[in-house]
């Protein structure tokens, strides 16, 4: 949907997980291949452009856009036009979400697996950053986009840390206003908890980084959770019950991104797919390795813990 012009109707046929062809339906009932990468998402649609976050680097029209951009296509009647490129993730970034305004495209982004954001808006035929006032969070937290705006330019945001309950927001990009609409409740007491970021070295020697949630205590109890796979991050997030009935008792939650997931964008689920699949695991025991060396905790005090592909 453009709320600053006509709806357009595409198709996304899929042959697997991560390639689909993407089709403009026309006027006439005509479905038309648009010539995009394979393995790209069509994220948005504004003011004539679709919105893309690429797997892969995009090579077209002497300009090459990389793996993890965020790149905006001008569309008129399934023909592709000049592309520019709105955000390029740097070492430890990624793109975790876009959702349009009236006026705006807004991005969540993951800065060394913490979330922040970003909005850019079409002045003279050429996206520019937009002004964008800092989230009132404390400490590495997430955010998500919460619900689709439709008709202006103010943003539904979640967000949420270790330690902090989930809050919804509302953000109006026109005024660079943060409004809280409702907070849950908060399910445990934070008093002497504490959240680092540490790094453990992978048998590769790649650094997987993992957060570290407790009192401080050396050799205490620790639950470590890992997913690892499918391109999706593991974030911080309110740990609310686990909080209750786990870390006021003295123990310690871990949450290690070992590679396979999506913090690092493609590039880090890439890196342990297929026959390289096994860096997950060997990631997620040199997060176990690290704990032990630091004196957080030892062997017969962790716990290992995760859902579906975790």
């Amino acid at each position: 949907l453009d709320p600053q012009g006509s709806p357009i109707d595409l198709i996304e046929a899929s042959d697997g997980f991560y390639t689909k062809t993407y089709l403009q339906v026309s006027s006439e009932g005509e479905a038309k291949p648009l010539n995009l990468p394979a393995d790209c998402d069509v994220v948005g649609y504004l003011a004539g452009h679709l919105l893309l976050t690429l797997r892969k680097d995009w090579n077209r029209a002497n300009q090459s856009y990389p793996s993890g951009a965020l790149v905006a296509v001008k569309l008129n009647k399934g023909v592709l036009g000049q592309a520019q490129c709105l955000f390029a993730p740097q070492a430890g970034q990624s793109v975790e979400g876009v959702e349009t305004t009236r006026h705006f495209v807004a991005a969540t982004l993951l800065d060394n697996v913490s979330g922040s954001l970003k909005a850019w808006r079409l002045q003279q035929g050429q996206w520019q950053p937009a002004e964008v006032p800092e989230l009132p969070l404390e400490g590495a937290g997430v955010l998500e986009f919460a619900d689709q705006p439709w008709g202006g330019d103010v943003l539904y945001i979640a967000a949420s840390s270790f330690l902090s309950p989930l809050t919804l927001y509302t953000l109006d990009l026109q005024r660079q206003e943060w409004c809280v609409m409702r907070r849950q409740p908060a399910q445990f007491d934070p008093d002497g908890l504490g959240v680092q970021q540490l790094h453990a070295v992978s048998a590769d020697d790649e650094r997987i980084p993992y957060y570290h949630v407790g009192n401080g205590e050396p050799n205490a109890p620790a639950l470590v959770y890992a997913y690892g796979g499918f391109g999706v991050p593991e974030l911080p997030h309110y740990l609310g019950s686990i909080g209750k009935y786990w870390l006021e008792e003295g123990n310690a939650f871990v949450l290690a991104n070992i590679r396979g997931g999506g913090e690092f964008g493609p590039r880090w689920h890439q890196a342990a797919q297929g026959i390289s699949k096994h860096k997950s695991v060997d990631d997620l025991l040199a997060v176990v390795h690290d704990l032990s060396e630091r004196g957080m905790s030892s062997p017969k005090h962790i716990g290992l813990q995760g859902g579906s592909n975790g």
